[in-house]
């Protein structure tokens, strides 16, 4: 579902690259929520998400998985960030869409705008390690919520940012957003990183009735 919405949405950005009318209000409504404090906080944001923040973010989270013993789980997350990239610098080429033309803050960026990087890359991470404590079998259920908000407001922090920094259109984000939701959900069926899937040599025979 995640995939055929985002094919919709880049087949829309190919056909009408300019502002659609959702980006136009956007850009209206966040107009008038300008401040210093918003601004510093957006600019953080996309020094986080950006290629060297979210490698660094990813690279921490690898090792203390590693360090825990969990190299599965910290292979997944790694391809998971990795396959996000890829999938959006791929996307980026071929739709091509041009940048708004006046950003909030600094100069306009070169690179295409649909989909939004950062925001593809904040959700295949947040949602990598949503996923993990969802499927952990002791987690317990406060955490898995905990868990999930966690990781929708990540995502939806730096969705929001992109766009009050006038570097995204909103379609730009939520494109993002789908394509972030498209790679966890495969990646995670690729791995089958589910409760109880342990390797076989590790688990139990199981003896016949008697």
């Amino acid at each position: 579902m995640f995939a055929a919405l985002f094919a919709m949405m880049a087949v829309g950005a190919v056909l009408a690259p300019g502002a659609w009318p959702i980006d136009a209000w956007a850009d209206d409504a966040v107009s008038g929520l300008r401040s210093l404090a918003l601004d510093r906080a957006s600019l953080a944001l996309a020094a986080i998400g950006d290629t060297a923040g979210m490698s660094g973010v990813t690279l921490a989270s690898v090792l203390l998985l590693l360090a825990a013993r969990r190299r599965r789980e910290g292979v997944f997350v790694a391809v998971n960030v990795a396959s996000g990239v890829a999938a959006s610098t791929l996307v980026k080429s071929l739709v091509a869409r041009p940048r708004p033309v006046a950003p909030h803050l600094g100069a306009p960026l070169a690179s295409a705008s649909f989909p939004s990087g950062h925001v593809v890359a904040a959700v295949c991470f947040a949602g990598g390690i949503a996923v993990l404590i969802a499927l952990a079998p002791r987690a317990s259920r406060a955490a898995k919520v905990a868990a999930a908000v966690a990781a929708s407001a990540w995502g939806g922090s730096m969705a929001a940012s992109r766009v009050y920094l006038g570097v995204h259109y909103l379609s730009d984000v939520v494109g993002g957003v789908l394509l972030g939701a498209s790679v966890v959900a495969a990646s995670s069926a690729a791995f089958a990183v589910r409760a109880g899937d342990a390797p076989a040599r590790h688990r139990r025979p199981t003896l016949p009735a008697a």
